[in-house]
């Protein structure tokens, strides 16, 4: 945007950038004395990104649309918190008004990481869930991927066969990192790990993905307030991603699983296309080898319990000997034997008179 009260817009928009890296350098030189400005700095730095995102030295664009009231400010705003610290810090050392003129090199490379947060049960992960992962694998401003898994179990699927089927799906994309969380919510995962800083360094974004039916969603409002207070430096960036749903749920895939033997080709469809024959028949067996093997001991314990019942009726040294013919289900009959209790003689009473 050029405005018609600045004589060289492209002149202004470079003494704002040097006048930027000046302010940063004195901020930082003084960050010791003074903490708080710089957590103010960094946040509004990554919010920035990057020095050559600053295109316009126009402050704002304010206009009406459709009844209502829009400013658009761009990363002006951000720009005029630092340059407001800078011509008046509330520090007792004020910074000299020509230290403007001290030659200075614009900052252009981007600071700290672009992460994306993928939390989810993934009881189990579908071919839905692998799509968004790759929809931010394949951003090149994004560095990382990280995929966590909610301890909640959801049987007959464990966290840790969630945790097998995901390697299984990434194996090709390295970007992408997969973990067990922390907490059995899945939001909760979010804020524990951003509050982590040996995941999260100051500079770095985290990026949080919101698909098109969930805008109205408020449980990560509160995200970047606590990225504040736990791991100051961390930016919380909301992402609006398209739907890849498939038309089929967790709770779907579950109720496939289930079904056994008549679903398994069905349930196979709902993997992300990527895996061959071979690797879907390998997601498949993550999840219900363990029955199988299960099914196999229960069967043949009952084989054997069997051999052994039509064995020889007739004993003999180490035999079990003669089957036991006892009838549970047959009444008990009153046995003649039974001691019968003696008989008390009592004393006849008088009759009155």
């Amino acid at each position: 945007m050029k405005s018609v009260f600045i004589a060289d817009t492209d002149k202004e928009v470079e003494r704002l950038k040097k006048e930027l890296s000046t302010a940063v350098k004195e901020i930082t030189d003084g960050g010791a004395e003074n903490p708080h400005s710089m957590q103010i700095m960094q946040r509004q730095l990554n919010k920035i990104k990057d020095f050559s995102q600053i295109t316009t030295p126009v402050e704002a664009v304010v206009f009406d649309y459709d009844g209502h009231t829009y400013k658009f400010a761009g990363n002006f705003a951000p720009l005029n918190q630092i340059l407001g610290m800078f011509r008046y810090p509330k520090a007792p050392k004020k910074l000299a008004t020509e230290s403007l003129s001290v030659s200075s090199t614009v900052l252009t490379e981007k600071e700290g990481k672009r992460i994306a947060l993928i939390p989810g049960g993934f009881k189990p992960p579908h071919a839905g869930h692998f799509m968004l992962a790759k929809h931010f694998a394949n951003k090149k401003d994004v560095d990382e991927v990280r995929v966590i898994v909610s301890t909640k179990p959801r049987p007959p699927v464990t966290v840790n066969m969630a945790i097998k089927l995901w390697e299984l799906y990434t194996k090709d994309f390295p970007k992408i990192k997969v973990q067990a969380g922390s907490t059995p919510s899945p939001v909760g995962d979010v804020y524990e790990l951003i509050a982590d800083n040996s995941v999260f360094k100051e500079g770095d974004v985290a990026l949080l993905g919101k698909s098109e039916k969930d805008v109205d969603d408020t449980r990560f409002d509160r995200a970047q307030s606590y990225a504040e207070r736990h791991n100051p430096g961390v930016t919380v960036e909301p992402v609006t991603t398209p739907l890849f749903a498939g038309g089929i749920s967790g709770t779907d895939m579950r109720n496939l699983l289930m079904q056994g033997e008549k679903t398994r080709n069905e349930f196979k469809k709902n993997l992300p296309r990527h895996l061959n024959a071979e690797e879907r028949e390998a997601a498949y067996s993550i999840l219900v080898g363990s029955n199988e093997n299960l099914d196999r001991l229960i069967d043949s314990t009952i084989e054997e319990i069997s051999s052994m019942g039509a064995g020889a009726a007739e004993g003999g040294m180490g035999s079990f000997g003669p089957p036991n013919t006892y009838d549970v289900y047959r009444k008990r009959r009153k046995s003649s034997t039974k001691t019968k209790k003696p008989a008390v003689r009592r004393a006849k009473r008088q009759r009155r008179r």
